[in-house]
């Protein structure tokens, strides 16, 4: 059996204006068991520039999926060859990285807005949907 694990931030706010804003958030896998995540869809809406996902073990830092060009119109679900497994304990962190100032083609607003977490378009989103199974 597969399931989402939706990682999200929602306090976060983008100014007027900034080429790239970056906000980064985390916490640590503490649910007695072990998950092995098998794809990440990383999450945002057409501010998004950039993102990056990676885990803390106690054997160093391991990237789930990064990338400086973030598409909108081009979101992908990336399939690891092989499942990484999160252990618990581990630190599960993201960032997202924006660009809502006039250098950004795919702004809704011709003069940028202060913007903060939404589902609309005209809002934003920094999100990794992860499908895992338990067990690892």
């Amino acid at each position: 059996r597969v399931f989402m694990l939706p990682l999200g931030s929602f306090d976060f706010e983008i100014p007027a204006g900034a080429e790239a804003h970056t906000h980064q958030d985390g916490f640590i896998w503490k649910q007695g068991f072990d998950v092995e995540i098998l794809a990440t869809f990383p999450h945002m809406h057409v501010l998004g520039s950039g993102y990056r996902a990676w885990v803390e073990a106690e054997d160093g830092e391991k990237c789930l999926v990064e990338s400086e060009r973030y598409d909108f119109d081009n979101q992908m679900t990336y399939e690891f060859k092989d499942p990484f497994v999160l252990r618990d304990g581990d630190t599960v962190r993201w960032q997202c990285t924006w660009n809502n100032s006039t250098s950004n083609p795919d702004r809704v607003f011709d003069d940028p807005v202060d913007t903060r977490y939404g589902e609309r378009t005209d809002e934003e989103m920094c999100f990794f949907f992860m499908m895992g199974k338990i067990g690892g």
